[in-house]
């Protein structure tokens, strides 16, 4: 099974209960850590939310807009999709949904003036495609806000982190799902991924201006703003 399947088969197994896990396992904080994405969305701006899940950044993207602008969710799981259509009849008509691959998107060249993606690019088997189609897809000048769990550089709190990640997520989280496979490939899938000076020089060498790095909650998770240059 290729990682395409297996991102699809994980996501889909937890679909029902991943608002209330992710909110669980944060402690609250991803509430908070979203709202750090959505300060950089302006009224009147179009955006695209990518690997947007059951919707809930998308959402608040949708109540910061108001009636101005317009925010596009674009997911490959449709169990994820479903769920979110379901709350669609709580936004203020400026949000919609539909079944994409971020590593080829059905949008023009220069159609959006923010894209997001929050704790999404890690779990994409061609991030440098995706970052390719987010760069095309983003207007000159448009931004990219991209927030990820990363493994922490401060070497008081990382024992702690990793043995939360490792062992307590996983622990409850079969506990709750029924199967350790989902919250045994959280853990693999941030320590396999990009560190905080790696995913920068990522951004900068594919065509983006990196204006800023938010190190959060002791760099357990990472914030970066990017403009297409």
């Amino acid at each position: 099974m290729n990682k395409d399947e297996f991102v699809k088969n994980i996501f889909s197994a937890v679909a029902p209960q991943i608002d209330f896990l992710s909110a669980f396992f944060s402690l609250g904080l991803d509430n908070y850590w979203r709202r750090k994405v959505i300060s950089y969305i302006n009224q009147g701006d179009n955006v695209l939310d990518v690997c947007t899940g059951t919707g809930r950044l998308a959402f608040l993207i949708s109540r910061r807009l108001g009636r101005h602008g317009s925010v596009k969710g674009i997911d490959i799981n449709e169990d994820m999709l479903k769920i979110a259509r379901k709350k669609i009849k709580d936004n203020p008509g400026t949000l919609s949904f539909l079944r994409a691959d971020s590593r080829d998107m059905p949008f023009p060249s220069q159609s959006f003036d923010v894209v997001t993606v929050a704790f999404g690019i890690r779990n994409i088997s061609e991030p440098l495609k995706a970052l390719g189609e987010i760069h095309r897809v983003l207007k000159k000048g448009g931004r990219l806000v991209c927030i990820e769990l990363m493994k922490p550089e401060n070497r008081f709190f990382r024992p702690l982190w990793k043995f939360y990640v490792f062992k307590i997520i996983p622990f409850i989280g079969r506990l709750i799902v029924g199967d350790p496979v989902p919250y045994k490939y959280l853990p693999a899938s941030i320590e396999g991924f990009y560190n905080k000076a790696q995913l920068l020089q990522l951004l900068e060498d594919n065509g983006f201006k990196v204006i800023e790095v938010d190190t959060l909650t002791c760099g357990a998770v990472n914030l970066f703003v990017a403009v297409k240059e």
